[in-house]
């Protein structure tokens, strides 16, 4: 068996994880279907979904869910692309990716779904934080 290098290896030639994929395209029709995968802004060579959110508060959002080489064993990388996020912001990585849910994400059963329900929460709340200056 040869052994498979990272730096040129894409998930999506794995046929597990290929099946995986398939089922969440399934399901990101049916919960979030205004997405669209395309090739990573953030990340080059790289798949995203990429879409917009709106929060309770009315403010709209374009995020940007991608999938690391490991897909699905590690969750997406997440970003808003628009509009800006304060650069104070609570809950992000120094590369601007939003911390969801390092701890809630399940291999092989989290799906974009997950991340992106996630990444509407933390809206919500970085929405509150600008509001009112209440971190969470």
């Amino acid at each position: 068996m040869q052994a498979v290098s990272w730096s040129t290896y894409q998930w999506w030639e794995d046929p597990l994880r290929y099946a995986f994929f398939r089922n969440e395209v399934i399901a990101m029709a049916r919960r979030f279907s205004g997405f669209t995968i395309a090739r990573s802004v953030k990340k080059a060579g790289h798949l995203g979904w990429q879409g917009w959110l709106r929060t309770n508060y009315g403010n709209v959002y374009r995020i940007e869910v991608v999938h690391r080489p490991s897909y699905p064993e590690q969750e997406p990388w997440v970003w808003v692309l628009g509009p800006g996020i304060s650069a104070l912001s609570p809950h992000r990585y120094a590369d601007g990716n939003l911390c969801l849910h390092v701890d809630e994400w399940i291999p092989f059963r989290s799906t974009a779904v997950s991340s992106i329900s996630a990444a509407a929460e933390w809206l919500l709340l970085y929405d509150h934080w600008r509001r009112t200056g209440q971190t969470w």
